[in-house]
């Protein structure tokens, strides 16, 4: 009687034991318990919401107003020149991406306004410092027009 090298009985074996099968790809995609239809499903509306945000703020919260809203960059351009104008001891110092998070709620959208938030701005003072304040630069959404700018107390 010939005996078979070990390796074709063990590997047969060892592939039975870890579930790979030759014919695995013939297994239905549901076999891992997740429903991918539904993940398809939110996904789609997902995309379809962050798509009416970006031309339409009344569809946007907070966080994609900030980031998906394609007239966002013209509310943080006003607003540096709302604070600029604001300023009366100097120029005030803003990084690089300034304006970049969003109050807004119900009692908001009703007036139309956000107010964007700056929590790393540095404003002179009388005596020449810089000094580190947090600013909330209130936007018209209709028409990105500052209303309002100033300090928020922490």
């Amino acid at each position: 009687m010939a005996r078979r090298p070990f390796i074709f009985v063990t590997i047969p074996f060892l592939a039975s034991l870890i579930g790979f099968s030759a014919f695995a790809a013939d297994k239905p995609k549901s076999d891992d318990g997740i429903d991918h239809d539904a993940i398809k499903k939110i996904t789609k509306e997902f995309q379809e919401e962050r798509t009416a945000c970006k031309t339409d703020w009344q569809k946007c919260d907070a966080d994609t107003l900030t980031s998906i809203w394609e007239k966002r960059a013209m509310a943080y351009i006003n607003c540096k020149k709302a604070l600029s104008a604001a300023s009366r001891f100097g120029e005030p110092e803003l990084p690089t991406a300034a304006f970049r998070k969003a109050l807004l709620n119900d009692k908001m959208r009703a007036e139309r306004v956000a107010v964007f938030v700056e929590r790393d701005a540095r404003i002179p003072n009388a005596f020449g410092a810089k000094e580190k304040m947090i600013i909330g630069c209130m936007v018209n959404l209709d028409t990105q027009a500052v209303e309002e700018i100033q300090p928020i107390n922490p």
